[in-house]
């Protein structure tokens, strides 16, 4: 049985849209079978696994999977979203919900030295508005996976990290998105 399952394929792929896919695995397996899962089903490392209620990223088949704490030290990992263009959306075959997004207060230091621009002061408190999570349904209504579309981010956010709350399977979820390119 494969440990990552997937019977959709997500939202299609859309210019300035950054597709995250969060998955949640039901069954109790070690770091190396999950990084191996992880690589065989293509992971992208700003995924979110949620495995026995904690959050991991698959960051490269070197790497493999790491703990959301340990992960972030790995820019890839971080979704980067670029002010007043980029959008972003969150999809699983499993229902959840954002319950917030807020400043970090942390920053991934590569992703901020690597901005032309400094950061806005004040920042935006959140880059955009938690979007709704609605399920996607084939012509027969069956739930083919849930998503949840963000807007673009406002410009404020520029230069900033910030944390996308959700709820998923019980479990209470923060992956990092940074806002630059302003």
């Amino acid at each position: 049985m494969a440990i990552i399952q997937s019977s959709a394929t997500g939202p299609a792929a859309e210019s300035n849209v950054k597709r995250v896919h969060i998955i949640l695995i039901g069954e109790d397996v070690g770091a190396g079978e999950l990084s191996n899962a992880a690589a065989s089903a293509q992971v992208a490392p700003t995924d979110v696994i949620v495995l026995n209620g904690s959050p991991f990223h698959f960051v490269s088949p070197e790497k493999g999977v790491q703990s959301h704490e340990q992960a972030h030290r790995f820019k890839e990992t971080i979704v980067y979203l670029t002010v007043g263009r980029d959008r972003v959306v969150w999809w699983s075959e499993t229902e959840f919900r954002i319950t917030s997004i807020a400043l970090a207060g942390h920053a991934n230091e590569e992703l901020v030295a690597a901005e032309s621009n400094p950061p806005t002061d004040p920042p935006a408190p959140s880059p955009f508005q938690p979007p709704t999570c609605t399920a996607v349904k084939d012509a027969a209504d069956r739930i083919l996976y849930w998503q949840a579309r963000s807007d673009v981010p406002d410009r404020r956010a520029h230069g900033h990290q910030y944390k996308m709350s959700f709820t998923i399977g019980g479990a209470n979820v923060d992956p990092d998105m940074f806002c630059g390119g302003g």
